[in-house]
């Protein structure tokens, strides 16, 4: 098939923006006072999420996890982005940092769910906005000079940029300026194209590209240096289990100089068991606020199996809640976690 290239590569491509573009990326978006040092895999335990273009985790550098949505269409709601981040919240035990980029132009997009206890919040950033003919006049008089981090994003995202010619069109156009490039430029620019492009162009126009781009072979020498780099999923994960086993070391360590190793070990079980009991509080107080928003009147019995619920029965009601709209449906919901 010519529209849809594997998650694989897709993958491989979205790694190759984090560690290529990482001084870079945040900048470009507008994001300040952040800069991304890695990324993580997207997929969330106990979480159904339906394959998406580039739509990324990526790890910054005050410890947030940054949380990438690429939408073509306006989020009407945003109960979804919030079952993503408190999964991954629930998952990493980190700060989520959502941001929404929306490829094509909107008069207005929501940015705040108002739950009373439970305010969440994202950032929109909108592609469409930007002004495709200076950029495009710009970056075809760059001919063959040096071309910086910037440069080639302002390439790869031209296609979805505000111009007269059509989203195809713009695509092949990015695609042939792209071909014409040396490497590295020229690759790295295709790479992005091909990520960003393939669900949204037209069939016969994705066909030029994957001749102009040589896909089969980009993707082929992208999966082979991504092996060669070691971004596997094991990799990821063993990067985040270094950075808990870091902080659990640096904890350790100050603790030890003024404590006694007895106390020390009293202390650090409390924690323990307090942030499990803060964390599960958390859980309750987000399923009665939102399903307070949902049900006209939520019966006492119901909220009295809900506190019974262990921790696994609890997350999956958490990520379920945001679709319950009537009684009928919280009893199939609380049903089907027996």
């Amino acid at each position: 098939m010519y529209n849809s290239i594997s998650r694989t590569a897709k993958d491989h491509i979205q790694k190759l923006m984090a560690d290529v573009f990482q001084n870079t990326l945040a900048d470009w978006y507008g994001l300040s006072n952040l800069k991304i040092i890695g990324s993580l895999p997207s997929d969330v335990p106990l979480l159904e999420i339906h394959d998406r273009i580039l739509d990324r985790v990526f790890v910054t550098d005050n410890g947030e996890l940054l949380h990438l949505e690429f939408q073509s269409q306006i989020e009407n709601n945003l109960y979804r982005f919030l079952a993503y981040a408190s999964a991954l919240a629930l998952c990493h035990r980190k700060p989520i940092r959502t941001v929404v980029v929306y490829l094509t132009p909107m008069p207005s997009a929501p940015t705040q769910l108002n739950l009373r206890s439970l305010q969440y919040t994202v950032e929109n950033i909108v592609i469409g906005d930007k002004h495709g003919p200076t950029v495009w006049q710009r970056l075809t008089a760059k001919e063959h000079t040096v071309w910086t981090d910037a440069d080639i994003l302002d390439l790869a995202f031209y296609p979805f940029m505000n111009d007269s010619r059509s989203p195809s069109e713009r695509a092949l156009k990015a695609a042939e300026l792209a071909g014409s490039l040396p490497r590295p430029s020229g690759r790295l620019a295709a790479a992005l194209i091909v990520g960003l492009t393939t669900s949204f162009v037209d069939p016969d126009v994705l066909k030029l590209m994957k001749e102009v781009l040589q896909m089969n072979d980009l993707i082929s020498e992208l999966e082979r240096e991504a092996i060669e780099r070691g971004w596997k999923k094991g990799h990821a994960q063993g990067f985040e289990q270094g950075i808990q086993q870091g902080i659990q070391q640096g904890i350790q360590q100050g603790i030890e100089k003024g404590i006694e190793k007895g106390i020390e070990k009293g202390i650090e079980k409390g924690i323990v068991e307090g942030r499990s009991q803060g964390v599960r509080q958390g859980q309750l107080n987000l399923v009665k606020a939102v399903l307070t928003t949902r049900l006209p009147e939520v019966p006492p019995e119901f909220l009295e199996i809900i506190s019974t619920l262990d921790d696994r029965q609890l997350i999956e009601l958490v990520l379920k809640v945001s679709s319950i709209s009537s009684q009928e449906e919280l009893h199939q919901a609380l049903q089907s976690l027996h």
